[in-house]
């Protein structure tokens, strides 16, 4: 624990020193676009929006499903549960990655990042629940698709950032900011209702394919977002 402390503390200040600061001014909202419905109207009939929600809140989905159903998964494939802890701490580990990432996912491009981060860890997860029983190498595909939900993790909120307007910024950023809420209330209902009607493998490539798919939606997002 007083290890895990230090660890955090050393998080926080190593990324409040690496925090992202807006070159654009937020400008108020304007009083005809502060109704909660005409603001979600709005956000809902940009096509690159919704892609951009969809992003965040599957890598947010991502690590709902990982964090809750990782220990089981270790408990299924016949390990002790500290080898659950382990992994998870191996997982987090990888946030001190992020300002590689950053480098190399700005170079490759910030659409291709996330197109290869969502395509390549929705294969991972669907290879992992294709095993015919929880075990050790599908532990390991888990890991490696957490690296790259990392990469989504560091670029994913840049796609809202470049496709919206500054003018309508503030308004916009009130609906995208729930991407986290709710794929922490939807992501729990849609496993609990995979596992009463199938098992802990389903879970995994079902989610996969839906990474893919949403790597798929990806390839649609303008230019501008490289």
């Amino acid at each position: 624990f007083i290890l895990g402390a230090i660890l955090i503390i050393f998080q926080i200040i190593f990324f409040w020193y690496l925090r992202i600061q807006e070159k654009d001014q937020i400008t108020p909202p304007k009083d005809e676009n502060t109704h909660m419905f005409s603001i979600l109207k709005r956000y809902i009939q940009n096509k690159h929006l919704r892609v951009a929600y969809l992003i965040a809140f599957t890598r947010s989905a991502f690590w709902v499903i990982n964090y809750a159903f990782l220990p089981l998964y270790v408990l299924k494939a016949g390990f002790d549960t500290y080898i659950a802890g382990y992994l998870l701490g191996i997982i987090g580990v990888m946030l001190l990655l992020a300002p590689i990432i950053a480098k190399y996912a700005t170079q490759i491009g910030v659409r291709k990042s996330i197109i290869l981060s969502m395509c390549c860890g929705g294969f991972l997860h669907i290879t992992t629940g294709l095993l015919l029983e929880p075990a050790l190498i599908g532990l390991l595909l888990i890991v490696f698709a957490s690296f790259f939900n990392e990469v989504s993790d560091v670029v994913g909120n840049l796609p809202f950032l470049k496709v919206v307007k500054p003018s309508i910024r503030t308004e916009m950023t009130l609906v995208f900011s729930t991407f986290r809420d709710l794929s922490q209330l939807i992501t729990p209902m849609l496993v609990y209702i995979i596992l009463f009607l199938g098992q802990l493998q389903d879970i995994f490539w079902i989610f996969g394919i839906w990474m893919i798919f949403v790597g798929y939606l990806a390839m649609r997002l303008p230019r501008i977002v490289d």
